[in-house]
């Protein structure tokens, strides 16, 4: 009975956040944002980046590919291999995503969601490599028990914007009173 109010409370919340962020939207045409005087806007600089560029590859269909190596190599059952293949796929999407093709609004808003695709992915699948157990509903492989005596504990993910690494590790070990 517990998990149905909890369930009813999180689509009541999504309910909200979507109402929200559409009234916020339609409240925002015409106003211009004003800026700080030597703050650079990443997002924006982001976007420019893509929009100048005179590449050739479909974002569209890279976020297709994102999505296929993502299932496929970090999905339910997971192991080392498949996990190192993921992240050798995501490096050569992430090659070709430097040299995107947009052509208008649509395959902008393609490319940066593929953008930002790749660093979710890569997070995913660097903090699944970390975690050398199953638990929950992920299943390794090659470490196929749950170990709560090594792995009570989250995965800390991070990235460093000037090199376009993502780091995952071990954080502190949680303690649970009994």
């Amino acid at each position: 009975m517990a998990w149905e109010r909890w369930l009813g409370y999180l689509t009541a919340c999504l309910a909200m956040g979507a109402i929200a962020g559409r009234n916020a939207a339609a409240g925002l045409e015409g106003v211009k944002v004003p800026r700080k005087a030597g703050v650079v806007d990443e997002g924006l600089e982001e976007a420019r980046l893509v929009v100048t560029g005179r590449g050739k590859a479909d974002p569209g269909e890279a976020g297709d590919e994102i999505r296929r190596v993502t299932y496929r190599c970090a999905g339910p059952v997971r192991s080392a291999a498949s996990l190192g293949e993921g992240l050798r796929k995501l490096d050569d999407l992430t090659g070709r995503a430097a040299g995107f093709r947009c052509g208008g609004i649509a395959e902008l808003k393609d490319a940066l969601d593929a953008k930002a695709m790749l660093l979710a992915a890569g997070a995913v699948l660097k903090a699944s490599q970390v975690r050398t157990e199953s638990r929950g509903g992920f299943y390794r492989r090659d470490f196929p028990e749950r170990n709560d005596r090594d792995w009570l504990r989250p995965i800390m993910v991070s990235y460093d914007r000037a090199s376009g690494e993502v780091r995952a590790e071990p954080g502190e070990k949680l303690v649970i009173p009994k």
